[in-house]
């Protein structure tokens, strides 16, 4: 998703059933998207910056270092490949694909 977010986006519309039609990719709709959800957009949003969620935690807590690899900063190996173990069994049968596989 990193390498082609726009592509990712237009793989994920197609798997939804709703395309972007060329209409919306002539207009720049996929650019759009895909900058409105960047990380760097929501961090930068004043409700991320100084809002808190019902519970009192600050919601810039939601958010972490936008670099590949970072999330062995914040899990041991055991919690990575259990976390892996839980996602690829909620994939199965879904037709969607997990870690460095794609879906050409």
């Amino acid at each position: 998703m990193l390498r082609d977010p726009e592509g990712s986006l237009r793989k994920m519309a197609v798997f939804m059933g709703c395309p972007f039609s060329p209409e919306e990719e002539e207009a720049g709709v996929v650019r759009d998207i895909v900058d409105l959800c960047s990380l760097g957009t929501l961090k930068g949003l004043e409700v991320n910056r100084s809002g808190r969620t019902m519970l009192g935690l600050k919601n810039e807590a939601f958010f972490r270092n936008v670099t590949v690899g970072d999330w062995s900063s914040c899990m041991t190996p055991a919690m990575a490949a259990r976390l892996d173990g839980i996602v690829a069994e909620a994939l199965e049968g879904s037709m969607l694909t997990f870690g460095a596989t794609s879906m050409d």
